[in-house]
C-alpha cells in the first residue's frame, strides 16, 4: 500500500509491491497515484487491481510421451500456456512480472516434469520467463532425429477411436519435429501427405486428386482433406464399438447348444455284429484281424482282439 509522509506540502509515493492473496490465486496491485494534486482526486486510495491466475486453465504438464505419439508435446503446451498469459494480461489490463510467469509455468509441472522441476530448483531461471521456458522445451524436446522422425510420420496409421480432426492434429504434432518443435507450412505439408496417403485406398484416389499436398497453405489445406474424408466415409473416422444383445440365458443357452451339436465328432461304426471270416469271431472285420496280425509281426505292442471287440461292440457315448 501507498504510504504518505508529510515534509511540508510535499507528498512522497512509493512504488507498491505485487502481492499473493491467501487463496494463492489473486495478485493485488495498487495503481501509482500521481503527484499533481490538480489532476489527483483528494483522496488517494483505489480499489486494488486484480491478477486472477484462474484465467490460467492450461492442464498439467507430466512429460509423458501419449500413444501414437514421439514426444511430450512440450512446445505445443509451452505456446498455448505463453496464450493464456498474455491473454490474462490483456484482460487484467497489467502486465505480469517474470517471476509470477515463471511461477505460473513451474506451478504446472507434475509427474516426471515436476521430478525434474524438484531436483533442478537451485539452478533453474527465477527471473527469466524465457531463460525458464528454454530450459523446459531443452529437457522435454523429441530425441529422435529428422530422418527416423519423418519415417515415423510417414507410417503413423490413424488409431480405432480416433477421429479424422484428432488424426490430422496427432500428424501435425509429430511433424513439428522435423522443425525442432515449431509449426511451419512445410511441416503441416509433411502431415498432410501422409494423411492423404494412409487414407483407405477406396478414398484415397479422390483424396490425390482433389487435395493439393504441396499447397501454401497446407493447414487450409488439411481442412479441406478432413472435411472431404468425412464426407466420402459418410462419419467422422471413429470405429464404433460393437455392442452385442446380452438378453435373455434361453436364446445364449440355445446358441451354444447349437455350436456344441455342429461340432460333435462323427460317431463310430458299430461292429459289433461283423464276423471275421479269418477267426470266424463277431465283433471286428476281417480286415481288422490282417492289420492286427501285421502289428504284431512287426513288434508294435499286442492288442487283444476280444477286448478290441468288446470295446467296439458297446454303444457309442458320443451319440
Amino acid at each position: 500500500m501507498s504510504t504518505h509522509s508529510s515534509h511540508g506540502d510535499e507528498e512522497i509515493d512509493r512504488e507498491p509491491e505485487p502481492s499473493i492473496s491467501e487463496g494463492g490465486e489473486d495478485v493485488e496491485h495498487e495503481e501509482e497515484a500521481p503527484n499533481d494534486p490538480a489532476i489527483q482526486p483528494a483522496t488517494t486510495h483505489h480499489a486494488p487491481t486484480k491478477i486472477n491466475l484462474k484465467l490460467i486453465t492450461m492442464e498439467p504438464f507430466t512429460g509423458e510421451v501419449r500413444d501414437g505419439y514421439f514426444d511430450a508435446g512440450a512446445h505445443e503446451w509451452f505456446e498455448r500456456l505463453q496464450a493464456q498469459i498474455e491473454d490474462a494480461e490483456n484482460l487484467n489490463g497489467l502486465s505480469w512480472s517474470e517471476q509470477l510467469k515463471c511461477s505460473v509455468l513451474t506451478s504446472r509441472l507434475v509427474g516426471a516434469a515436476g521430478t525434474w522441476r524438484i531436483r533442478n530448483r537451485g539452478t533453474l531461471p527465477k527471473n527469466s520467463f524465457r531463460d525458464l521456458g528454454h530450459a523446459f522445451l531443452q529437457k522435454f524436446r523429441s530425441r529422435l532425429s529428422v530422418q527416423r522422425l519423418s519415417i515415423l510420420l510417414a507410417g503413423a496409421t490413424k488409431l480405432p477411436l480416433e477421429s479424422y480432426d484428432e488424426y490430422a492434429h496427432r500428424l501435425s504434432q509429430i511433424a513439428t519435429g522435423l522443425n525442432q518443435g515449431r509449426v511451419s507450412n512445410y511441416t503441416e505439408q509433411q502431415a498432410l501427405s501422409t494423411f492423404v496417403n494412409l487414407a483407405y485406398p477406396h478414398y484415397r484416389d479422390t483424396l490425390l486428386t482433389q487435395v493439393n499436398v504441396e499447397a501454401d497453405d497446407a493447414s487450409e489445406e488439411m481442412e479441406t482433406a478432413i472435411n472431404l474424408l468425412s464426407r466420402l466415409a459418410g462419419n467422422d473416422g471413429r470405429m464404433r464399438k460393437r455392442h452385442y444383445d446380452t438378453g435373455s440365458g434361453s436364446r445364449t443357452g440355445s446358441a451354444n447348444a447349437g455350436v456344441s451339436s455342429n461340432n460333435s465328432k462323427k460317431q463310430r461304426w458299430d461292429f459289433s455284429n461283423a464276423l471275421c471270416r479269418t477267426c470266424n469271431q463277431r465283433g471286428h472285420t476281417t480286415n481288422y484281424h490282417d492289420r492286427f496280425v501285421a502289428q504284431q509281426q512287426r513288434g508294435q505292442p499286442e492288442h487283444s482282439t476280444t477286448g478290441m471287440a468288446a470295446a467296439a461292440a458297446q454303444p457309442s457315448d458320443e451319440k
